[in-house]
């Protein structure tokens, strides 16, 4: 009867497994979800004849509906009204695209940390009630909580790359 008892205990214990590896993938895939719904609501919001974004300490705005378009470039408080011209059009395209880069750098940044914090929660909870899993299992859960750490600290570096090129650019455009 002993035997049958340990048995059982040890088929919960990969049942548990299974079930959080399930709820796991489960929150994965709901933060996907959430992903590809913020770009599509910023690509939907750049269809208008102005386009407008905020990002950081740095905006831009643009007036598509006259030609030359006439830009709006801030930075904290000052903000700057520019007319797109062939000397000035590229350092305008690329402030843009420096200001985008930097909203969705802290977007993918929010989701590294909270994915890394998720799976060191989920492995300290499994070695806290002493969940029967095997190694290769932990090993897995370790290899994405580090990978997570990694992601966080390049798009970390990514992040603040794009301030610095902002910053330079809008020095760049307003000078």
């Amino acid at each position: 009867m002993i035997g049958k008892n340990e048995g059982r205990l040890q088929n919960q214990g990969e049942i548990d497994v299974r079930k959080f590896i399930l709820n796991l993938l489960i929150v994965l895939f709901v933060f996907f979800l959430m992903f590809l719904v913020a770009i599509n609501f910023i690509a939907n919001k750049s269809s208008e004849m102005t386009i407008e974004h905020k990002a950081g300490d740095y905006q831009y705005s643009v007036n598509l509906e006259q030609i030359p378009f006439k830009w709006k470039v801030g930075h904290k408080d000052s903000i700057s009204s520019i007319r797109e011209s062939k000397e000035n059009v590229r350092d305008l395209e690329r402030f843009r695209s420096e200001v985008d880069n930097i909203s969705m750098q802290k977007i993918k940044l929010t989701l590294c940390i909270l994915y890394f914090f998720i799976t060191l929660i989920t492995l300290i909870i499994l070695k806290k009630k002493k969940v029967n899993f095997p190694k290769e299992s932990f090993i897995f859960i370790v290899l994405l909580c580090g990978f997570a750490l990694y992601k966080s600290f390049v798009t970390y570096a990514d992040l603040n790359s794009s301030l610095i090129s902002a910053k330079f650019y809008y020095l760049l455009i307003t000078n």
